[in-house]
């Protein structure tokens, strides 16, 4: 883990995901469904829905149906897009990790082929905005940025020499109380479980960053006090 400097607030964006397709073999008889090549893409809106780059994550997955071969597909830079071709419709989880360590969001998008093309917005809160996030956003968004950012939500440098030193059950604490933070556990319950799990402390909030450090302080502070 990393420390990152905490905005300090939730922040609410808008994703717009755009869908097109168009039929290229049309069905024999009523039994069939024509084959269709569809696109589906991933915007981002100002608060006032005009679509803007989408620069505020580091990547993202689209998990289409288990048919497809590569049916998982990640992409890393703008325009966050999937272009395919087939004749069912089906839902398509889009699941992205926000730049600066400021978490992840999921959507789950429903691919129909009854409109030729169709948008649907979605509300996705940040609940952990870091601060080089939240400048991000500021252009495009009404947030409320303190000037002096660093004197009220200070710097954490976190004492992870000694957690080290805690035993068993003080880890088992350790990382109880950092699963109860509602925003780790939103990140949990927004993560894909058949992959890898991730997070900087600059995702925690500042207030849980405290607490922890000061259980780990405590916690070692005890037991120098008891062997002495």
């Amino acid at each position: 883990m990393t420390d990152d400097l905490p905005f300090g607030s939730s922040t609410v964006v808008t994703f717009r995901v755009k869908t097109q397709n168009v039929t290229i073999v049309e069905a024999k008889n009523e039994e069939e469904l024509p084959l269709r090549r569809w696109q589906v893409e991933l915007i981002l809106l100002d608060q006032y829905d005009n679509e803007i780059d989408l620069d505020i994550i580091q990547k993202c997955k689209f998990y289409l149906h288990p048919t497809f071969a590569n049916h998982v597909r990640l992409i890393k830079n703008p325009p966050y897009m999937v272009q395919e071709t087939g004749w069912g419709e089906f839902d398509i989880k889009i699941a992205g990790t926000f730049k600066h360590h400021s978490g992840s969001f999921r959507i789950l998008h429903d691919l129909l082929f009854a409109d030729d093309a169709y948008i649907v917005d979605y509300s996705v809160e940040i609940q952990n905005c870091s601060l080089e996030l939240a400048k991000m956003l500021k252009p495009f968004y009404d947030l409320d940025i303190p000037e002096n950012t660093e004197i009220q939500y200070p710097k954490i440098k976190f004492p992870w020499p000694y957690v080290a030193q805690l035993d068993e059950d003080e880890i088992s604490d350790f990382v109880q109380m950092l699963l109860e933070n509602r925003a780790v556990h939103s990140e949990i319950s927004n993560f894909d479980r058949k992959e890898p799990f991730y997070m900087f402390m600059g995702q925690v909030p500042v207030d849980e960053q405290l607490r922890l450090a000061d259980f780990v302080k405590e916690k070692v502070a005890e037991r120098r006090k008891y062997e002495h």
